[in-house]
């Protein structure tokens, strides 16, 4: 299986009559109108694989822009999923990183990626063992907050009580025993990028995994502000090993990365407190503008953020990613929505295989079909499958 990277916009509907943002598929153009609804940012259709609209499903995202990084995580590559765009676009509706109120309730078309990813990978190690009963997997996870350029590990015990909380927060009251004093990202070489100081869970269950990403959700709720949480990146990692007991192993890894908001900061807020995020994304953009240029051969900046460094072996020329941006149609958020375009222009300007889509696709490919099927149970609704007698070490 090739490394693939993949480039996709998802329209959030406007909440007013008056929007922004229109598709005009005779031209190929995505419009960011401007006040006016005159002028404004043009964007050609094929600088996108996919274009989702509020007539796309979760099933719709999830199947284009994320099944293919699961599929190759489980191939035995390392990948990355990130969710790009300012704050209130629909950024963690898409990735489903926050589903407690869903848990309780069901899981259903709303589901975002995670869970639907989840699904996917105990069904994979279903069926692997069911074909080779010898198979060992070994799958681990992590979940690490990213605020100031400093890791909170939010699975750890250790964790900052409430110094997040504050709204000018000093970065030095930071480095407790969960944050950047013990977490280091280092590259091993050949064995690649690894992080050490973190709390790694082996997970035996879904019902593990989903407890675990419950907890450290609420740990970040706990020590973030709701204000300082928009400017701070989530990051949620799985590591598989799988050996098919002959002496064979293959190790992989896969990032969902929810990032901060990307609006520029008022002039009333303090600049300090907008370092971090300021330092990351632009560092990314940076990062992936080299890596999608084949020509480039300077040096690529993975170092300068926490988060560049530790997605590193996936977002390199070898490895694959997907980055799932996020506009809102609100004629209030033109500024942003025209900013996050021109990202999109600035880090993919160099990738020209993507392919012109329609901006009502909502045609699911067979695998998507078949997941579904697998995946529905009979009232209807999307629910996690739970496995017995999986052999997970």
């Amino acid at each position: 299986m090739k490394n693939l990277i993949l480039n996709t916009v998802r329209i959030r509907p406007s909440r007013t009559e008056q929007e922004c943002v229109e598709i005009l598929p005779s031209q190929g153009l995505l419009w960011i109108k401007d006040e006016k609804g005159v002028g404004g940012h043009y964007s050609k259709l094929s600088g996108y694989h996919y274009i989702f609209t509020e007539e796309n499903t979760q099933e719709d995202v999830y199947a284009k822009s994320a099944r293919p990084m699961v599929e190759r995580f489980l191939s035995g590559m390392n990948t990355a999923i990130l969710t790009y765009g300012q704050s209130g676009s629909g950024k963690k509706y898409t990735i489903g990183i926050d589903f407690r109120e869903e848990l309780e309730k069901g899981f259903s078309e709303n589901t975002g990626i995670i869970p639907r990813s989840i699904t996917d990978i105990f069904n994979y190690i279903k069926d692997a063992q069911e074909e080779n009963p010898d198979a060992i997997f070994s799958l681990k996870m992590t979940f690490l907050c990213i605020f100031q350029e400093e890791f909170i590990d939010l699975l750890s015990e250790n964790r900052p009580k409430s110094s997040m909380r504050s709204r000018s927060p000093n970065p030095a009251a930071l480095r407790t025993p969960s944050t950047t004093s013990n977490i280091v990202v280092r590259d091993l070489g050949k064995r690649g990028i690894v992080i050490t100081g973190v709390k790694e869970e082996k997970i035996l269950s879904v019902d593990m995994i989903l407890d675990r990403i419950i907890q450290g959700w609420n740990t970040r709720e706990s020590i973030i502000d709701k204000e300082n949480s928009t400017r701070s990146h989530t990051v949620l990692s799985f590591y598989l090993v799988q050996d098919d007991g002959k002496g064979n192993s293959v190790s992989s890894k896969i990032h969902f990365a929810h990032l901060a908001g990307s609006e520029k900061p008022k002039r009333s807020v303090d600049r300090n407190k907008e370092l971090g995020q300021s330092i990351g994304l632009l560092t990314l953009s940076k990062v992936l503008e080299n890596v999608n240029d084949k020509q480039f051969k300077g040096y690529i900046p993975y170092r300068e953020s926490k988060l560049t460094h530790m997605m590193q072996d996936c977002i390199q020329q070898t490895g694959s990613y997907s980055v799932i941006s996020h506009i809102s149609s609100d004629l209030n958020d033109y500024l942003e929505t025209r900013n996050t375009i021109r990202f999109i222009a600035r880090v993919f300007k160099n990738i020209n295989d993507t392919s012109i889509i329609s901006a009502q696709e909502g045609v699911r490919t067979q695998m998507a079909k078949l997941s579904e099927e697998l995946h529905i149970a009979k009232n209807g609704k999307f629910n996690i499958l739970y496995f017995d007698n999986i052999n997970i070490i």
